[in-house]
């Protein structure tokens, strides 16, 4: 396999050459007694190694020469090969190099417009998010009614501020209670018990009705509505 790509010979130290391989040269003839330089244009000192390009006996085909003197003999021996097969790897790695950054570069300007178009998506989905909430806030601040959250322990999260123009309550002394702590009376009776029932399973509930004692002494009755809250998993949140 290397004597098919590479080609070497033996000479004196004045570059007669006399032992090669058999591709060499192009030439039919032997090569047998021709003289070389195989040092190169203006190298004049007998260095024990080195390299140059050359062409050799009328070849139009530049070749790469390399020598090298044989330890404790007046003999060199020199390897040529074609500049073309030399540079043949570099180019097909350099190729290949660029072959791999252009399609790097594709997938990187693949995904960088995939990002975008991700980022485009959730900023709008954020907008339309906090433009739902802000039209639920509006629709829950005027209507007649007001509108409660609490959480998987029964305890006021949130309560809208018509519940303050109703009962002059402020909304915040009755957030973190349960609506139970709030109950005046009527524990013992069959709507309560199958309304603590209905919480217990989960289930929504409507117009229930029941006496409240709320902060200051001053007592109301309230007939309220709830939906239950579960998560994506599942999970019970709370009631609305």
């Amino acid at each position: 396999c290397i004597r098919d790509r590479i080609s070497s010979a033996y000479i004196t130290e004045k570059g007669q050459i006399f032992a090669t391989s058999p591709n060499f040269s192009i030439s039919p003839d032997p090569v047998y007694g021709e003289t070389i330089n195989f040092r190169g244009e203006g190298e004049k000192t007998a260095a024990a190694y080195g390299s140059n390009r050359a062409t050799l006996f009328g070849e139009d085909v530049e070749r790469l020469i390399s020598y090298a003197k044989v330890p404790n003999l007046p003999i060199y021996i020199i390897t040529s090969n074609s500049i073309d097969r030399v540079l043949t790897p570099w180019k097909s790695r350099t190729i290949y190099l660029l072959t791999l950054v252009a399609i790097s570069l594709a997938v990187l300007t693949g995904l960088m417009v995939i990002l975008k178009k991700h980022l485009a998506k959730r900023e709008l989905a954020e907008s339309s998010l906090v433009l739902s909430e802000k039209r639920y806030r509006d629709i829950v601040e005027s209507a007649s009614d007001w509108v409660w959250e609490c959480d998987e322990n029964l305890s006021f999260t949130y309560i809208s501020d018509r519940y303050r123009e109703v009962t002059g309550v402020d909304p915040k002394e009755i957030i973190g209670k349960s609506r139970e702590s709030l109950f005046e009376k009527g524990w013992e009776s069959g709507s309560y018990k199958q309304h603590f029932n209905d919480l217990q399973d989960k289930k929504a509930f409507r117009d229930f009705i029941y006496e409240a004692k709320l902060p200051g002494g001053k007592r109301f009755h309230f007939k309220i509505s709830g939906q239950p809250i579960f998560d994506e998993d599942g999970i019970f949140c709370g009631y609305r």
